[in-house]
């Protein structure tokens, strides 16, 4: 699944590390910019939310520092800026 701010690509993946219960994150600076990416986790039946951030440089990349799990109860999620914009995903079990 694939988010887009202009000059910024955000990238989540369902099935990282090759199992389909947990996801990983990327961003990508494709222009002149500076790039952040946030990565959600939320439990659905205590409400409980985590997350961490990544900031990547102009024209580089990076990715999440660890994956999240996410199942029945468990929902992924992610956000990207370049500064000035902002776009969000929809909440992925």
């Amino acid at each position: 699944m694939n988010l887009t701010v202009p000059g910024c690509v955000g990238r989540l993946h369902l099935d990282g590390g090759g199992s389909p219960n947990w996801a990983t994150a990327e961003v990508q600076s494709t222009g002149p910019n500076t790039c952040w990416l946030a990565f959600w986790q939320r439990n659905t039946v205590s409400g409980g939310k985590t997350s961490q951030g990544v900031k990547v440089d102009p024209y580089s990349s990076g990715g999440a520092g660890s994956a999240y799990y996410h199942d029945s109860t468990h929902q992924v999620a992610i956000s990207i800026s370049n500064g000035v914009q902002e776009a969000g995903s929809n909440w992925y079990n």
